[in-house]
């Protein structure tokens, strides 16, 4: 053992009869998760996932008690002691896969290398594609791929979170659409209670909406370039007649087109003088609009410079 480093052998020498206790007490808690709650692993994993839908607390207590039985697990393969909890390790391990895709948690892996390889082979071996990633709304085959799930309430929560999900990660390029997206998917939740079956079609509705505003350019709507900005000034005005709507998606498109000239230049959001300077300027074409009140010109003018500045970077430059 001398000849390796000293990382690499962590670990290696135990009592197994020490540490025989600590694995079979991990077992239990993580199989007693599931009890507690009147289920089993062997039970509908779709029910299990169920359980856990708006309930993070009893997600993370979850990931917890199965990252402590698994790590537990891999010190003692391929030692026969290990053999009892296997099948138990790769059931439990295609659940959290499941549990993973639904919500989305971007928790760290559990499992060592030995381990995983295991589960990997068991969760192939029910015919899931470990290749494929979690369900996009902007996909095409977005409802098929929701249909495939056997219980409503679970295609209900995989439609959420996936929405939940594109709301996270696009909220800074265009924050007034994706606020306006998050309430009315807390409305729906509100509204419709525990009938699974109408916030089912009704996330699907959404989601359905959301591909086609994110894909379609509509002749009375703003392109998706010219979008974020025009709904932050919209967004700044209490009931916009159609004219100033019309007025302002005009605007909108020379705004933009005079922001991306200013800026275009390398390196120059790093460059706080110019960042300072358009931020002043676009005040100054906002208050020559003569459309939004005093007050909120030195914010909108700041949302508008970061806005431009967070598209900026999305196009990588």
């Amino acid at each position: 053992m001398s000849v390796y480093d000293q990382k690499d052998v962590d670990g290696a020498w135990f009592d197994i009869q020490e540490e025989l206790p600590k694995l079979d007490e991990a077992h239990r808690r993580v199989i007693n998760f599931w009890q507690e709650r009147n289920l089993n692993i062997d039970d509908d994993k779709e029910a299990c996932v169920n359980i856990l839908n708006h309930d993070e607390r009893s997600r993370a207590e979850f990931y917890q008690l199965l990252r402590e039985f698994l790590q537990a697990m891999d010190a003692f393969l391929p030692r026969p002691q290990a053999l009892h909890y296997l099948e138990d390790a790769k059931k439990l391990g295609e659940l959290k896969k499941l549990v993973d895709d639904i919500f989305r948690d971007e928790r760290p892996e559990d499992a060592k290398e030995k381990v995983q390889a295991l589960i990997d082979q068991h969760i192939q071996s029910q015919g899931i594609n470990l290749k494929v990633s979690p369900v996009n709304i902007l996909d095409l085959d977005f409802e098929q791929r929701v249909q495939q799930r056997r219980s409503v309430q679970t295609r209900a929560a995989e439609m959420e979170h996936a929405i939940r999900y594109h709301i996270r990660t696009h909220l800074d390029d265009d924050p007034v659409y994706y606020r306006n997206l998050s309430d009315k998917l807390e409305e729906i939740l509100q509204r419709l209670g525990a009938d699974w079956n109408a916030i089912a079609t009704e996330f699907l509705n959404l989601a359905q909406k959301v591909r086609a505003e994110q894909t379609e350019v509509s002749e009375n709507q703003p392109s998706a370039r010219i979008r974020p900005f025009f709904n932050a000034l919209i967004d700044a005005l209490d009931s916009p007649t159609p004219e100033i709507s019309t007025q302002l998606q005009t605007f909108s498109t020379e705004l933009v087109d005079y922001i991306y000239n200013q800026s275009y230049v390398i390196g120059f959001w790093n460059d706080l003088v110019a960042r300072e300077n358009l931020c002043k300027n676009i005040w100054l074409k906002l208050e020559d609009l003569n459309v939004f009140p005093d007050s909120k010109l030195d914010g909108l003018a700041d949302q508008i410079t970061q806005l431009a500045e967070r598209h900026d970077a999305n196009r990588g430059r």
